[in-house]
């Protein structure tokens, strides 16, 4: 479960609290960490790749050592740190030294014949420098190695990253990366290094006989999601951001359909091993990253949870409603479940949505102390636990997921679903091993004082089942009533 945060955000938290650690969180990204150019701001904009960001240490200028202290925090806490990188382009002084070398421009008409003009897997989309300058990938050139001291041919560029992801891994524990518009680079070969080389430098923190691959992610944000990244034989990255999860679930927390009728939004948001790129299926839903909000808030239905449902005119009681849905939605979906920071007590915006305004406003970590936002917490904190604990929802694979109710009479819309853990290496479940969800996505409460929901799962007489979200349990599981966007999610206890 990955928790986004921005630099400079904790200054308004109690200091006698421990948000991460109550929130569950098992693993902490931070967005990027680099020296910018771009002061008291996190936009993307890298000038020394060799360095954290200056602003990071102020008022005493002590970046390194802060930031050592935090990645031996997260080891200690058993959160795994990972660090959002940008390796298309940067503002580094290299374009000074050697521009040809290191870098390429694109003009109004981009030479098709040079391959560091284009993105990487679509039709003569040219790359985008966002300000900055566009690392060249391509190009060869005979020069000293720094790598091995010698003359030889290789891309100075790739070098120049290969050693700076060294640098990180040798000065700091991180248990991943994010790599920033990943398509930008353009070039998969050099991607499958960077992947490379990063496993390479992890593998000694653990040992060799660690796996690797439940210790280390390495995450491609490419709002298109070309599978081919994460899946076959041109595998780049361990999982994509899933933009579509976003627009889904905010679309179904006010009861409308995302490219698709109500009933498969729904299940597409909560199954995606259901979608289909361009022919080609999602074979595992570990490859994937679900989030509500992202950092890109200036967009449209992007802003944070809360502005988004006060566009809809909501009391506070309704928003605090839907937003458990929205939690309940991510936290029981296929694929890995990424909070940004503040969404899990339902924080505003202070400042204007757009660049740079957006860079500059930290979480106010005191709204979390309002009464119906600490309700919200709570709610998403034991969701978290049942998603960190509960063999049924760490089961990412095909087939695990079954939707067993569909209502949607007489302006309803609810819909159960059933998440299953492996059983003897199959798809099945054994009966202590299920989560059940149901959730009514509509301003309609269920009729007369009890509810059936069609094909509720069997339990052993041993067992009990158990509401996650009101936190006690349920003799009436599968018959308990509904009110207007409410959802419920239950777990099987013994005794």
């Amino acid at each position: 479960m990955l928790k986004t945060v921005e630099e400079s955000s904790f200054p308004s938290a109690d200091p006698k609290e421990h948000i991460l650690r109550d929130l569950g969180a098992n693993a902490l990204e931070l967005l990027p960490l680099t020296d910018s150019k771009k002061r008291s701001e996190w936009g993307y904009a890298p000038a020394h790749y060799f360095a954290l960001d200056y602003d990071l240490g102020m008022p005493d200028q002590t970046a390194s050592t802060d930031f050592a202290n935090v990645s031996q925090k997260c080891l200690d806490n058993k959160i795994r740190l990972i660090a959002d990188t940008v390796m298309a382009f940067g503002y580094d002084p290299y374009g000074y030294i050697n521009f040809e070398t290191f870098h390429t421009v694109i003009g109004e008409n981009p030479d098709k014949g040079d391959s560091d003009n284009w993105k990487s897997s679509r039709d003569w989309e040219p790359r985008k420098n966002w300000g900055g300058r566009l690392w060249r990938y391509n190009r060869d050139v005979k020069t000293y190695n720094p790598e091995n001291g010698k003359k030889t041919k290789f891309t100075p560029a790739r070098m120049f990253h290969r050693a700076h992801l060294a640098w990180w891994m040798s000065h700091y524990i991180l248990g991943g990366f994010r790599l920033d518009s990943i398509e930008n680079v353009s070039n998969w070969e050099f991607l499958r290094e960077f992947r490379s080389d990063a496993y390479r430098h992890f593998k000694p923190i653990y040992g060799q006989d660690a796996d690797i691959r439940d210790r280390f992610l390495i995450i491609g944000e490419e709002l298109s999601m070309p599978i081919d990244l994460v899946q076959g034989p041109r595998k780049q990255a361990d999982a994509l951001w899933n933009e579509g999860f976003q627009q889904r679930v905010r679309a179904a927390i006010v009861g409308e359909g995302w490219r698709d009728n109500f009933e498969w939004t729904v299940k597409k948001m909560i199954d995606c091993t259901l979608l289909n790129f361009g022919g080609k299926a999602l074979n595992y839903g570990g490859k994937v990253i679900n989030y509500i909000t992202s950092h890109d808030t200036e967009n449209y239905r992007k802003e944070r949870l809360c502005d988004f449902l006060d566009e809809f005119h909501l009391n506070t009681e309704e928003k605090k409603q839907r937003s458990k849905l929205a939690f309940a939605c991510l936290l029981t979906s296929i694929g890995i479940p990424m909070i940004f920071e503040g969404e899990e007590f339902c924080d505003e915006g202070d400042q204007p949505l757009k660049d740079p305004y957006k860079q500059r406003d930290p979480v106010n970590w005191k709204r979390k102390n309002d009464p119906w936002r600490t309700d919200v917490f709570n709610c998403v904190s034991r969701l978290v636990k049942l998603r960190k604990e509960s063999p049924a929802l760490t089961n990412l694979t095909k087939g695990s997921t079954s939707f067993i109710h569909m209502d949607f009479d007489y302006s309803r819309r609810i819909m159960a679903w059933v998440r299953r853990a492996k059983r003897n290496g199959g798809t099945g479940g054994d009966l202590g091993s299920m989560v059940v969800v149901v959730a009514n996505f509509s301003d309609e409460k269920t009729p007369g004082p009890v509810y059936h929901i069609n094909g509720w799962p069997a339990k052993s007489e041993e067992q009990e089942w158990y509401e996650v979200i009101a936190d006690h349990k349920s003799p009436d599981a599968g018959t308990e009533t509904l009110r207007a966007w409410d959802v419920k999610v239950y777990k099987l206890v013994t005794g």
